[in-house]
């Protein structure tokens, strides 16, 4: 698996990368070796918004492409939210 991190609209540390690497790391076992992941991480700009963070995965397959998106008060809870979402879909796939 090919995973590339991108941000938008806001600042992430290293720490943060490196949970998303790890998390999205356990797909890895259901996917062909060469499946790009794109993952991008954002902020809502609108501070009345509670869940404000968001993580978005595009999974480059053969065949449909998975997408998924979550929103959640930090990053690292809207990328556990993701992966759940993602795990879920490609078992659908696979069946």
């Amino acid at each position: 698996m090919r995973l590339q991190v991108k941000t938008q609209r806001a600042h992430v540390n290293d720490s943060v990368r490196d949970y998303v690497e790890k998390r999205l790391g356990k797909l890895d076992r259901r996917l062909y070796r060469d499946t790009l992941v794109e993952v991008t991480l954002g902020k809502e700009g609108n501070p009345s918004i509670a869940d404000d963070h968001w993580a978005e995965a595009i999974v480059y397959m053969k065949g449909p492409n998975l997408v998924a998106k979550e929103h959640a008060p930090t990053h690292e809870a809207a990328v556990d939210r993701l992966v759940d979402k993602l795990k879920g879909q490609l078992d659908k796939y696979k069946d």
